[in-house]
């Protein structure tokens, strides 16, 4: 009776609806600066597979846009944050059209230094539902700067960072990655100015606030933003155990 009650339990485990299991991969990823220009453009890179375009423009002009060779995707701008002089902006493309060549573009209103990290992404939703939240924040009295808290919805999120400083003496030595997180670039003292961006796929369920520092640095003005996106699953909780159902024994 036991082996057979036992069996009965395994054949009902097997029909219990599971999670579909989603990875978000990094499929290829660049940066770049501009010293005295109104734009920065990244090197060419493979973004073909992805499912995601994620750029991040830090500048100190108001950032107008982004675009990409080859292609007319349609860029979403995620807020953008900062006061004068010191902005931080996420744009992304969903469903993008890849190519084995692409090229991508940060702009801003006038001639000033800019930054530009781009990552492409596959595994990720491939609708307007892959962006969960963005956030962003500045700070005015520190050398550290962190954009603020986003709780994920279930694991496999991806999340992605980035900041820029001011340094009127230019001693930036360093911009250590944050805990968890990634580094795609970090850039210390180009014309006073420090950058960085990184990412973080998320394995529980902690919030997510990555703090940059500028290690080294007068710096006491940043601002730093973030945005977080769903795995093809979708950003739904992970369940556990029995989804209903009843068993007898005896």
């Amino acid at each position: 009776m036991r082996k057979f009650i036992l069996g009965l339990l395994l054949v009902a485990a097997s029909l219990i609806p599971s999670e579909a299991s989603a990875t978000i991969t990094l499929v290829s990823s660049a940066y770049n600066y501009a010293i005295t220009s109104t734009s920065v453009t990244t090197a060419a890179i493979s973004t073909t597979g992805a499912t995601l375009i994620v750029i991040t423009c830090n500048t100190i002009q108001p950032i107008t846009g982004v675009s990409n060779s080859g292609t007319a995707d349609t860029w979403n701008l995620l807020t953008s944050y900062g006061t004068t002089n010191y902005y931080s902006r996420t744009a992304y493309a969903y469903a993008p059209t890849t190519s084995s060549s692409q090229t991508f573009t940060c702009s801003w209103s006038s001639s000033s230094v800019g930054y530009i990290s781009v990552s492409a992404w596959s595994g990720t939703l491939a609708t307007s539902a892959v962006l969960q939240t963005s956030t962003g924040a500045t700070e005015t009295s520190s050398i550290s700067v962190s954009p603020g808290s986003i709780t994920p919805i279930g694991q496999g999120e991806l999340f992605v960072s980035s900041a820029i400083s001011y340094d009127a003496s230019a001693t930036c030595t360093g911009i250590p990655t944050p805990t968890s997180f990634t580094s795609v670039f970090a850039v210390c003292g180009t014309h006073f100015l420090n950058a960085a961006a990184g990412y973080y796929i998320n394995g529980g369920s902690g919030t997510v606030n990555p703090t940059w520092t500028f290690t080294g640095s007068t710096a006491t003005v940043g601002t730093a933003s973030m945005a977080s996106f769903c795995p093809s699953s979708g950003c739904v909780a992970v369940s556990s155990g029995f989804d209903g159902g009843a068993f007898e024994t005896n």
